[in-house]
């Protein structure tokens, strides 16, 4: 993203910055908006498996259920992302949440 949409840009924090930081501030803001979709589609997973649960019949369930996995492929590829492309070794005091496509379909009851 341009750096003119970083919330800290044209602040004197910005200015003060040497390029190694601004390029810490860049990878965090980013990672941020990351697993803010993240967390999105851990929702959109969680109420499509509500729906399966809620559907009376069984071609209904086989349906949602397709859906339920797709959500489960989303949240699975955002959380790689952020294990494995947006971990930074300087970075030690961030802890990304484990994130489990099975844990979140068994929470939802199916």
């Amino acid at each position: 993203m341009p750096d003119e949409l970083n919330p800290l840009f044209g602040t004197t924090w910005w200015d003060k910055m040497n390029e190694a930081e601004k390029g810490e501030v860049r990878r965090n803001l980013e990672a941020w908006r990351f697993s803010q979709f993240m967390h999105g589609e851990q929702g959109a997973l969680i109420c499509t498996a509500k729906i399966v649960q809620t559907v009376p019949d069984i071609d209904s369930k086989f349906y949602a259920a397709t859906q339920v996995i797709d959500e489960a492929r989303h949240v699975e590829v955002y959380s790689r992302y952020l294990h494995e492309k947006s971990s930074s070794s300087t970075r030690s005091t961030t802890t990304w949440p484990a994130c489990s496509t099975t844990s979140f379909v068994t929470v939802a009851g199916t």
